[in-house]
């Protein structure tokens, strides 16, 4: 399998246990907090489905802009899934060609893997969930993450392509914890898990 399928399978596989967390929130969960300071589930997971759509708009070339709906905790698992879709659909065909010349995947489709990824973790760490992300995944993931988040990123409270994305400073784990743990504390969420 070569990187850039790879990468979406990796893709795919994040957005269907995101999907899952998502599926096993009940709206008496919308004004919990979770560990994206300020950030309620109901927050958290009108980000998680607009980050879908915004992400896509800046692998097109478009500025990072903020997109923020009022979705109701109602239609949250029908509108994640429609934007999961979509956005599956839209990395396939714009990586195709990508894949067929041996180029390595755009960041934006590691960005958007990641950002399903620890954001699954902290809607798992908010509703007393299992975060249902396997080893080997979480594991890529965190490695993208080491590549892709830059020291300035952190001080600024702007990721590495310009958009708001706060982190707070890394947290130390002990040796030999799991990867997921891991890239929640290398992405700033307190005490990893």
């Amino acid at each position: 399998m070569d990187d850039v399928t790879s990468e979406i399978a990796d893709l795919r596989e994040a957005l269907a246990q995101t999907g899952r967390l998502i599926d096993a929130t009940s709206p008496g969960q919308a004004g919990l907090p979770t560990p994206c300071e300020h950030w309620s589930v109901r927050d958290l997971v009108d980000h998680i489905v607009s980050e879908l759509v915004v992400l896509q708009a800046m692998a097109r070339g478009e500025q990072r802009r903020e997109l923020r709906g009022d979705l109701s905790e109602s239609d949250w698992s029908d509108q994640y899934r429609r934007r999961a879709d979509e956005t599956v659909a839209f990395w396939t065909e714009r990586e195709r060609d990508r894949a067929a010349s041996g180029a390595s995947a755009h960041p934006l489709l590691g960005l958007t893997t990641m950002e399903m990824v620890i954001h699954g973790w902290d809607l798992a760490q908010a509703t007393g969930q299992s975060a249902p992300f396997d080893e080997p995944l979480a594991e890529r993931v965190l490695a993208f993450a080491h590549g892709f988040v830059r020291p300035e990123g952190r001080a600024a409270s702007r990721g590495a392509v310009g958009g708001n994305v706060p982190l707070g400073p890394a947290v130390q784990l002990a040796d030999g914890a799991p990867a997921l743990p891991r890239l929640a504390a290398f992405l700033g969420r307190p005490a990893g898990g």
